[in-house]
């Protein structure tokens, strides 16, 4: 009889082997599930790609405070293009700060209002915020990677830097700004934030009672607000005498390349000027017959 024991023993501890084994393997799923869970949140959230815009952001910032190249004025002694009157920083039309604001903080705060008339979700307010910031971002970097490699003069640099015997007589913020011409920053931060805005409401607008709105020449004019407000900053640079004409133009269409980059890339399945929410729309078209 002491073989009995002995096998109820051995089946026992098979027994507590195979509950191991399985409870190790629940643990594993419940892991990976967990993974899962926490991978998919990410991507639902957009978390690499927040991370990617501020990386961009912080470039650009550091960018907008680096040194530009030096170009040699001896021979522009005499030059009526870099020879106007300077215009203190208080008192341009549009002052960096008011920029920030006009580019970035107005677009944003539209964007989110926009979510309360026209059919959202978390998800979706967090993909137009992630656009519009994206679109900042980047044409903060690329214009102060720009305008520290070209190093133009602007069209005040005589007044800023005082030559004597071809050199600056002066130095300081105000010598090494007037070396950031090309291209203009106001306009192309002020169309990459505005002209997202412009894009983002055109498509907007065209949710309500879709096809009323198709064709309507209101949904240009309202559209079209946040893109005369980003020409009016492009030009308050051309009456400052901060910009040349050239660097205005080029800022005004890498701002455009921006927005409308950015635009594409968090909606890249709907082409600009069509329906971003087909079932909101079937079911308002339904709710007012046309």
């Amino acid at each position: 009889m002491t073989g009995v024991p002995d096998a109820t023993r051995i089946g026992t501890g098979i027994s507590d082997l195979e509950n191991a084994q399985h409870g190790g393997e629940k643990g594993d799923l419940l892991d990976a599930q967990s993974r899962d869970v926490r991978h998919s949140l990410a991507q639902q959230c957009l978390l690499p790609e927040w991370a990617a815009c501020l990386f961009l952001m912080a470039v650009g910032l550091y960018l907008d405070n680096a040194m530009p190249f030096e170009q040699y004025i001896g021979n522009r002694l005499n030059d009526p293009i870099i020879s106007y009157p300077h215009t203190p920083k208080d008192k341009q039309q549009v002052t960096a700060g008011q920029l920030w604001i006009l580019a970035l903080w107005v677009p944003l705060g539209a964007v989110i209002s926009l979510q309360a008339v026209l059919p959202s979700s978390r998800r979706e307010l967090n993909r137009a915020v992630l656009g519009l910031c994206s679109s900042f971002s980047l044409a903060l970097t690329l214009v102060c990677l720009v305008k520290n490699h070209v190093g133009r003069l602007r069209p005040d640099f005589l007044a800023r830097c005082v030559p004597v015997d071809g050199h600056c007589s002066r130095s300081g913020p105000d010598v090494i700004e007037g070396r950031k011409s090309f291209p203009s920053g106001h306009s192309c931060l002020s169309f990459a934030g505005l002209g997202y805005l412009a894009l983002y409401m055109f498509v907007g607008i065209g949710q309500l009672q879709a096809r009323r709105w198709q064709y309507s020449l209101w949904r240009v004019v309202l559209a079209g607000c946040p893109w005369c407000l980003a020409l009016w900053v492009a030009l308050s640079r051309l009456q400052d005498y901060w910009h040349h004409w050239e660097d205005i133009l080029v800022g005004g269409l890498l701002g455009h390349v921006c927005a409308i980059s950015m635009y594409k890339l968090r909606y890249h399945g709907e082409p600009l000027g069509t329906k971003v929410d087909e079932s909101f729309c079937k079911s308002a078209s339904k709710a007012v017959p046309l």
